[in-house]
């Protein structure tokens, strides 16, 4: 019978073991609670919140390490850090209750630990995709951070006696600033789950959202019950707290699905704007909260005030200095590209892109005053190029083309005078205001310029190699000029120079 166990579950896929481990406190959670309402002792109940909360702390930072992306991997050692701050409050409310035997609210410095959870979030909310800013921004974060969870602590439990005994206004005008502290982490986790793009970043935040929404829910319920009925409200029901943190062991736990969103993915502006107030969110916050503490203590108030105008006068001139860098490198990557984009690779020469936006430079309004009223344009082919190719090398033949375009640039004399790869082994040379009367120079100048190198070239009747040119030249007297007709006008007496014999010049005027 035990032998064909295996047989019957064959077909039954493994439960995983995130769900394996989440069942299992499941199921001791329910212990727990039974034994509380048995009337059995308190301990099991903080014991096992304590371990839910290291249990979701040790999972988030596994996921941490396991994240390739640097600012999800950011994203989860900031929830990492923050349970570990809350883990450090629930231990404290243990030695508080236990070790010391106090059944009032706990020491201040253990409720601080409960409001110093959020300065891990508050960093992650703030800066949601960490992209790479200057130490210092990340250093006023942090600072602006521990002042934010500084001000809501002492809004909520600064009035405190030194018993731990709720002030005048009693214990529930506390409590709403608890649970407006943890529904405003709630809220900007939600928003920036609705920004997020990739599913790693979704599924962080949407964890987040999950966790923190259902912890703003059962602390509120526990907190406000324990208020009006402390006595009905025992540890074995506080500890349903517990219920917050497995969602987010299912979630975080490496390997787990990407968590589905309510929202589709969001258009690139709800992204820009979500990206460009995140850093200004905490100086808000901070300043809000300074605002309403100048009532309680005038000094502390005035210095959070202070402290948000200059973090947030400081960013925007971070953000300035950056912006103005960020648009020199643009600049200057562009000039770049236009270089690469308009330059032949071989030779160094201009190609035929940049022959167009010569032409189109040159006829600018600012040059119509004085425009060019003769253009010659010459065709400039390198003879017998395939044969050379052949014998010597392709590697012979880019070096003979590499220092034909120098020499042929080095004739260029006008300061408009332009020389492109036009194809192959086929260069032209535009002489704006060059006339008829000047293009046989010119031209020979070109010619000789190369024949001058005297590069070795064994199937040339001159033993080195040479170039054949063919020039047409335009006159504005004779009608408007038609740059792709003259290029064909050079093109046919270079045709000519050839059949003549190469390594001279032609022309049509």
């Amino acid at each position: 019978m035990f032998a064909t166990a295996p047989l019957l579950f064959r077909g039954v896929p493994a439960v995983p073991l995130s769900l394996r481990v989440t069942l299992g406190f499941l199921a001791l959670q329910a212990l727990v609670l039974a034994a509380g309402l048995a009337g059995g002792t308190s301990l099991p109940a903080y014991l096992v919140v304590l371990a839910a909360a290291l249990l979701a702390l040790a999972v988030t930072l596994r996921r941490a390490r396991a994240e390739t992306e640097p600012a999800v991997r950011w994203g989860w050692t900031c929830v990492a850090a923050s349970l570990g701050v809350w883990s450090l409050g629930q231990a404290g409310n243990l030695w508080w209750e236990w070790g010391l035997g106090q059944h009032a609210l706990p020491h201040r410095a253990i409720l601080m630990l409960f409001q110093l959870w959020a300065v891990p979030l508050l960093l992650l909310l703030a800066r949601p995709w960490r992209e790479r800013e200057p130490h210092t921004a990340f250093g006023l974060d942090v600072i602006q951070a521990l002042a934010v969870a500084l001000a809501w602590f002492w809004l909520t439990w600064g009035s405190l006696a030194a018993d731990s005994t709720p002030d005048a206004p009693g214990l529930s005008t506390q409590l709403w600033l608890i649970d407006a502290q943890n529904l405003y982490l709630g809220v900007g986790m939600a928003v920036c789950w609705s920004a997020a793009v990739s599913s790693a970043e979704r599924t962080l935040f949407g964890a987040m959202s999950l966790h923190v929404g259902l912890y703003t829910l059962g602390a509120a319920l526990n907190n406000h019950l324990t208020a009006r009925w402390p006595e009905a409200v025992t540890p074995a029901w506080s500890s349903l707290i517990t219920l917050t943190f497995l969602p987010l062991v299912l979630l975080a736990w490496p390997g787990a699905r990407p968590l589905p969103s309510p929202w589709p993915l969001p258009s690139r502006r709800w992204e820009f704007l979500v990206r460009s107030v995140s850093p200004m969110l905490l100086s808000g916050t901070l300043l809000l909260l300074s605002l309403r503490l100048v009532r309680l203590d005038y000094g502390w108030g005035v210095a959070g005030v202070l402290l948000a105008a200059g973090a947030s006068a400081w960013r925007s001139t971070l953000a300035q200095v950056q912006h103005r860098l960020k648009s020199e490198s643009l600049r200057r990557q562009r000039r770049k590209l236009a270089r690469i984009a308009w330059t032949d690779a071989l030779t160094g020469v201009p190609n035929r892109h940049h022959l167009k936006q010569v032409m189109a430079r040159l006829r600018q309004p600012e040059r119509r005053r004085h425009p060019p009223r003769d253009w010659t344009v010459m065709m400039v082919d390198v003879d017998h190029f395939k044969p050379l190719n052949d014998q010597r090398g392709h590697r012979y033949g880019d070096a003979c083309l590499r220092q034909v375009a120098q020499a042929l640039s080095s004739t260029l004399a006008r300061p408009d005078d332009v020389l492109v790869r036009y194809g192959g082994e086929e260069f032209l040379a535009l002489f704006p205001a060059a006339s008829h009367r000047d293009a046989p120079g010119l031209a020979e100048r070109l010619r000789s310029a190369v024949e001058a190198l005297g590069l070795q070239h064994p199937a040339s009747p001159s033993g080195c190699v040479t170039v054949s040119v063919g020039w047409a030249s335009h006159s504005e007297q004779t009608g408007e000029l038609d740059m792709d007709t003259l290029i064909a006008q050079a093109d046919l007496a270079l045709y000519r120079a050839k059949c003549e014999g190469r390594n001279r010049v032609a022309g049509m005027a």
